[in-house]
């Protein structure tokens, strides 16, 4: 190949000028070369696709597994998440308690007056709102009595003031219920009924009256309305029904007043069920507020936002599902206290309590820890008392105390979590008093009126109990 640059002619394969040491340009590779280039551009290319393609698809596999959670999983989560919840005590009055005895007893302590009694046998769960009762027994037979005024015990009546002291049985093949202003029930083969309150005249067996010239209108027996249901819940007031039900795949779906969120940003009335969210194992409803927590323990809330019950650091109003926190395994929202425990059990607080000027139990716009080692958490009735019980079975309250309802011996305010009592299985907060099971099965009770002391002439009166006072032995 002749050099350009001096002239000399070089050998056929020599790079370098053999005179002048330039390298030797615009030498024709063979065919058989350009053939391989060619070859070896292309499996290379050919293994980059195959690659990236693989990866992309492996990519959107995994996305597809986020966004999905098989029924199995999701059934499995939510009876994971509603272990928080059970409940096997609960305040029957500002005096009494309804509980699960060991032998499936269900029965009643008043303490304002000493009166034990056994109402039912064989009972699984119970459940309650104000005044308002059902329980389930171990066959599936669903049993309701207490206030009626607005259908809520499902027997086909309603009438204001009405109270139904025996319990009735109303359903059969039920797996759960929860009472509320709308009262729900799922049966074992997963399909929601609803009766009591809903909010619609046209879907209403009938109007009921309640105070001066108010009609609400009500369903007076259990109707079914979705299937494939693993969880519901209810909430409002008069006037007000929000309701919401999780699916067996994990959908959400939501109906009732002026709440329905369809992602526009805005609230509507929507009484057909709208699925609203997706993978959600655990959804708490109140009165225009909501929790839902995903099959990842991601926390979302969105509503009414009074007193900073959302936890999102306002005390706005929110349209959308909005993220709180990560690591949840449950979460309760109240009218002005919220809680959550997380999956390592540790018990965050938010809102303002209503002491709202020394905040007893909580004042903060934001989740607040409080506690570790948390299994359950419950609120009283007018949210100024928490009871905790820890994995290692230890109760502690703390809030307001002006009866002894904290039970540490004195009537003393406290902001802390005080330790009251070891081995507990279960605990109970009235409006006046405080009430647990041992893990011996033995009932205490502490509070308003409690224990009776006599007088020399022989006449009784009331004391309040400052401690744990043991009633019975429920064996």
């Amino acid at each position: 190949m002749k050099c350009k640059n001096c002239g000399f002619d070089n050998p056929k394969q020599a790079k370098f000028c053999i005179g002048c040491g330039t390298v030797l340009k615009n030498r024709k590779p063979k065919f058989w070369q350009v053939g391989l280039g060619i070859c070896a551009v292309l499996l290379i290319g050919g293994i980059s696709f195959l690659y990236l393609t693989g990866s992309i698809n492996q990519v959107k596999t995994n996305q597809n597994h986020s966004k999905k959670t098989n029924k199995s999983d999701v059934s499995a989560l939510v009876k994971e998440s509603l272990s928080y919840s059970s409940m096997r005590i609960i305040p029957d009055s500002e005096n009494s308690f309804v509980f699960i005895a060991d032998d499936g007893r269900l029965c009643s302590y008043d303490f304002k007056w000493g009166e034990f009694e056994t109402k039912m046998y064989d009972i699984a769960s119970i459940s309650y709102a104000p005044y308002s009762y059902c329980a389930i027994n171990r066959n599936g037979d669903l049993y309701t009595w207490g206030d009626n005024t607005f259908g809520n015990l499902g027997n086909g009546t309603a009438q204001e003031g009405s109270y139904e002291s025996e319990p009735s049985q109303i359903m059969k093949n039920i797996e759960f219920a929860s009472m509320e202003l709308t009262c729900v029930a799922i049966s074992k083969n997963k399909e929601l009924y609803l009766w009591g309150y809903c909010g619609n005249l046209e879907k209403g067996d009938e109007s009921v009256p309640h105070g001066a010239g108010y009609y609400t209108p009500v369903l007076l027996k259990p109707r079914k309305i979705l299937d494939d249901i693993v969880y519901a819940s209810a909430g409002g007031k008069i006037g007000k029904g929000y309701n919401a039900a999780i699916a067996s795949n994990g959908d959400l779906y939501m109906f009732g007043d002026e709440f329905y969120w369809d992602g526009s940003g805005e609230y509507t009335e929507q009484w057909k069920p709208t699925k609203c969210m997706e993978n959600i194992i655990s959804v708490d409803v109140g009165d225009g507020y909501f929790a839902a927590v995903t099959s990842e323990n991601v926390l979302y809330t969105w509503g009414f936002n009074s007193r900073g019950r959302l936890g999102n650091g306002s005390e706005d109003t929110v349209y959308k599902p909005t993220k709180i926190m990560d690591n949840v395994a449950y979460c309760n929202l109240g009218e002005d206290v919220s809680y959550a425990i997380t999956t390592n059990g540790e018990l965050y607080l938010w809102g303002c309590d209503s002491n709202q000027e020394v905040g007893m139990v909580v004042n903060s716009l934001t989740p607040k820890k409080v506690m570790d080692n948390v299994r359950f958490c419950t609120l009283s009735p007018y949210e100024d008392r928490v009871a905790v019980i820890t994995n290692d079975n230890t109760l502690y309250i703390w809030g307001s105390n002006n009866f002894g309802e904290i039970g540490n011996g004195t009537t003393e305010n406290s902001k802390n979590p005080v330790k009251v009592m070891e081995n507990v299985d279960a605990v109970a907060l009235g409006e006046f008093g405080s009430a647990a099971i041992t893990k011996k099965s033995e009932l205490y009770v502490w509070g308003h009126d409690v224990e009776t002391e006599t007088l020399d002439d022989g006449n009784t009166f009331d004391v309040d109990a400052l401690s744990p006072v043991l009633i019975e032995v429920l064996i």
